[in-house]
């Protein structure tokens, strides 16, 4: 305990990202097999919050079992509020997984609604679950009256903060191509009255893209140059970064599509969050497209181990990359539309390419 004590207060004042994950890894190592189930569970707390924020999910999914064993085996060393928390965040990300069935997630909603009667908690937050989970997995058609069901209840301490809620609002506008309503849900991200840990770096690629394929270049250039920056040292944030590339493919700014790309490839061998991934390879199939479109040069990237098996280390021209990753891509499509049963992740990644292709 007394090396455990000052290793947890390092982690917690460390910035997000994979330094922190890999202290947080090494700090489990030990403290795992202390004889404190108090102490295991608050170095546990921290360690999932760190692995969540640092674009660890896989590590995070892995410890939560764990979580789950100390409030089975020693109920009165578990904090319930943070044990609540940490079951939320498990609840939401498990849909970023295509192969954790629909069922399982379904499970796990109505699991996170019972923890949260039996702490006295408002079902407004697991209204809220059901809600996010249901617009990440593009079943749209029923989420209306859940939204409506969760922003007309009273707010409680299990709640979100209203920067995270308010990013969600927006993102569900832009998944359903309504620009207006977006940009209208996003007033207070954008003038700074609403921040924390992950908003508005959520929040600016979305907006960024949006509004270049909405005819508004100007803002579109303020949303990426204020967003990048936020994300760019954060392997958590390799999705949005893919955004950002696609935002640049669309705007013609493929040089710097290129750097990014070049820059941030090798964060899908840490971050191996399938859908981060799904976004990544979004981006990197417009910027690789619009590229072929300018030179015919062989582009060397640093691939991930799995691609340096599969496609060789050898330098590949910017039509060959783009092929390969929009194949990368589809498939990752397909695999979330199987278990959402319906299209809708296919059809975004190819209308998207195909309203970013209009413009070059």
């Amino acid at each position: 305990m007394t090396e455990i004590r000052p290793l947890l207060h390092q982690v917690k004042q460390m910035p997000h990202g994979s330094a922190k994950v890999e202290a947080a890894r090494e700090l489990w190592n030990l403290a795992s097999r202390d004889e404190d189930p108090s102490l295991r569970f608050e170095v546990l707390g921290e360690i999932l919050q760190a692995a969540l924020f640092g674009g660890a999910t896989d590590f995070f999914l892995a410890l939560m079992p764990q979580m789950a064993r100390l409030k089975r085996d020693h109920p009165e060393a578990v904090n319930p509020f943070t044990y609540l928390w940490r079951f939320k965040w498990l609840t939401h990300n498990l849909e970023n997984y295509p192969e954790v069935p629909l069922d399982r997630i379904r499970q796990a909603e109505a699991e996170y609604e019972r923890e949260l009667r039996n702490a006295g908690g408002s079902e407004r937050t697991a209204i809220y679950i059901r809600w996010k989970n249901a617009i990440a997995m593009g079943r749209l058609d029923d989420t209306d009256p859940l939204r409506e069901q969760f922003l007309s209840m009273q707010r409680d301490e299990h709640a979100d903060c209203l920067a995270c809620e308010a990013d969600e609002l927006v993102r569900d506008a832009a998944r359903r191509g309504d620009h207006a309503e977006a940009c209208k849900r996003a007033k207070a991200i954008l003038a700074g009255w609403m921040r924390c840990a992950e908003v508005p770096h959520l929040t600016l690629p979305h907006l960024a893209i949006s509004a270049e394929l909405n005819g508004e270049p100007d803002n579109a250039l303020s949303h990426h140059r204020k967003g990048y920056p936020l994300i760019r040292s954060n392997i958590q944030f390799v999705g949005e970064v893919g955004i950002h590339m696609a935002y640049l493919a669309a705007s013609g700014q493929i040089e710097r599509g290129t750097r990014l790309l070049k820059t941030h490839i090798g964060w899908l061998e840490q971050n191996r969050n399938p859908k981060s991934h799904y976004h990544f390879l979004l981006g990197a199939t417009a910027v690789c497209q619009a590229l072929a479109g300018k030179q015919q040069g062989a582009v060397k990237l640093p691939l991930p181990s799995k691609w340096l098996v599969a496609w060789g280390d050898k330098p590949l021209s910017p039509a060959d990359l783009a092929e390969r990753f929009e194949q990368e891509g589809r498939t990752l499509a397909a695999a979330f539309d199987r278990r959402n049963g319906n299209s809708w992740h296919s059809d975004h990644f190819d209308q998207t390419l195909a309203r970013i292709r209009e413009r070059n």
